[in-house]
């Protein structure tokens, strides 16, 4: 992520950059001439979203209001994180109009009617319906075992039947899902194998021990 200091300063005048704490603090202007007080620190990692922390105590620390147990606040999931860095690596005043903002509207939205206009679930759900999004299919069993094929190697071919079961993988769904499946390239194994084991595969045995899912494709 290019760390484009002159356009921050020109976007949003309230961050002051710390060079030698690789972080920006201060103010962000947003919807409503309504602002809030953060401080964004620059990844460590390459693919990871900046950590950004409300400093004024307005967001209550609690999962349900998308804030992360190290109480910086939860933008996306990691998946999705990383093909939104991958497809079109962003500059970070980029990333602060379009992820940082957003979410700080949907919370002063939040404090007036007590909802969301639109959230994915929280934990576990939260990142399998992350999956849903991104594949553009609500099939468990089957992302289930994209997944695993992904881990594995195993490559879709555009002449092959689709992931979702139906039609030529090409023409499915207009080539919406060839479209889907290269965002779903975009993921680490590092990041596939984690959601997985702690996400698709607790679930999967959960909804085997209430005898309402079956895995019979799954090796």
């Amino acid at each position: 992520m290019q760390i484009d200091t002159d356009q921050i300063k020109f976007k949003f005048p309230g961050l002051i950059y710390i060079p030698e704490k690789k972080r920006f603090t201060g103010y962000i202007n947003v919807e409503g001439n309504d602002r809030y007080y953060i401080d964004l620190h620059l990844p460590e990692k390459i693919y990871h979203f900046p950590k950004v922390f409300e400093t004024d105590e307005r967001i209550p620390r609690k999962f349900d209001r998308h804030v992360n147990n190290d109480n910086s606040l939860c933008f996306t999931t990691q998946a999705k994180a990383q093909i939104y860095l991958k497809s079109k690596p962003p500059k970070l005043s980029s990333f602060i109009g379009e992820v940082v903002v957003p979410y700080l509207n949907h919370n002063s939205y939040y404090e007036i009617h007590k909802e969301y206009k639109e959230e994915f679930s929280h934990g576990i759900m939260g990142i399998i319906e992350g999956y849903f999004d991104i594949l553009k299919i609500k099939d468990l069993k089957r992302i289930t075992q994209l997944l695993i094929d992904r881990v594995n190697g195993k490559k879709l071919r555009l002449f092959y039947t689709c992931y979702c079961g139906e039609n030529n993988f090409k023409k499915c769904n207009g080539g919406a899902h060839v479209r889907a499946y290269r965002d779903f390239r975009l993921i680490e194994k590092e990041t596939l194998i984690f959601d997985l084991n702690n996400c698709f595969f607790p679930l999967i045995n959960e909804l085997k021990k209430k005898k309402t899912f079956q895995m019979d494709s799954i090796q």
